[in-house]
């Protein structure tokens, strides 16, 4: 994997082979030999420390929701302890190596000179060739890149609480009444009284119904309303975390060198005599 290809891995979420969440990814270490990546850092928090470990770059690849690594979750959690934000040495990486079962690396850098000069070898190694012929000179203009990474802090913290509220709700109600109907209905007609002349002159006349009160009366019924409240159980609440991906924009001021020419113009009162 090349460097440029490292920076696509610092900020994501990395997990190991089993699937298990490891941290994010908060850096990359270069060989110091070959000088190509070979190691990444993966930081994970908690709530008292955030602990950095160690990963192969070997075998990592990139997935959806993040970076997943050769080696599974307990030989990263288990894996030696060094200090960040410095020089490997070739004794902790051989130390690495050997808790992930990597062969160790051959040192294949030249031995120093025994008087303390660095030998021709350890110049070619160390400065890049020169490309320059007598009459011209150059220089290397350096300037700062930024390296964006993240790291996982406790931000906050959510509680479920359970309180009480009163709601207004309106319901409609059908409620069933009595009301009084009036039926009228004909008395049947008997014909005339045996032994009695069916004319109208003989017709004997009825007594005057107001001369007594009759009365009848019936209990006319209505449904009343009967409310009350009783507590049931309608749902399960359950407080769980899900990671979300968001952006922020970073705003960094970096340095730069500038090559500048400056040319000294001789004095004609130096120029040769005769």
């Amino acid at each position: 994997m090349e460097i440029r290809d490292v920076y696509a891995l610092l900020g994501r979420t990395a997990y190991g082979a089993d699937g298990d969440r490891l941290g994010t990814v908060s850096g990359a270490y270069l060989d110091n030999v070959t000088g190509r990546p070979s190691w990444i850092t993966v930081e994970r928090s908690g709530l008292l420390r955030t602990t950095r470990s160690f990963v192969p770059l070997d075998g990592v690849e990139l997935v959806d929701d993040g970076v997943r690594v050769a080696v599974d979750a307990d030989a990263v959690r288990r894996a030696p302890h060094v200090e960040g934000d410095r020089v490997l040495s070739r004794a902790e990486e051989q130390e690495l190596r050997a808790h992930y079962g990597l062969a160790p690396t051959q040192d294949s850098a030249p031995a120093p000179d025994p008087a303390g000069e660095p030998s021709p070898q350890d110049l070619a190694a160390s400065e890049p060739a020169s490309a320059t012929t007598p009459g011209q000179a150059e220089l290397t203009r350096s300037e700062e890149r930024p390296r964006v990474a993240t790291r996982t802090v406790p931000a906050s913290r959510a509680v479920l609480r359970r309180t009480r509220v009163v709601q207004d709700r309106t319901f409609s109600v059908p409620l069933g009444r009595d009301q009084v109907q009036v039926v009228y209905e004909p008395l049947p007609d008997r014909g005339p009284a045996p032994g009695s002349d069916p004319s109208p002159q003989a017709t004997p006349q009825a007594p005057d119904a107001a001369d007594g009160d009759d009365e009848g009366w019936v209990v006319l019924y209505e449904e009343r309303l009967v409310i009350r409240t009783e507590w049931v159980p309608v749902e399960r609440v359950r407080l769980g975390t899900v990671g979300v991906q968001g952006e922020e924009a970073v705003q960094v001021d970096l340095r730069r060198e500038r090559i500048d020419v400056d040319v000294d113009r001789a004095d004609a009162s130096d120029g040769p005599r005769s």
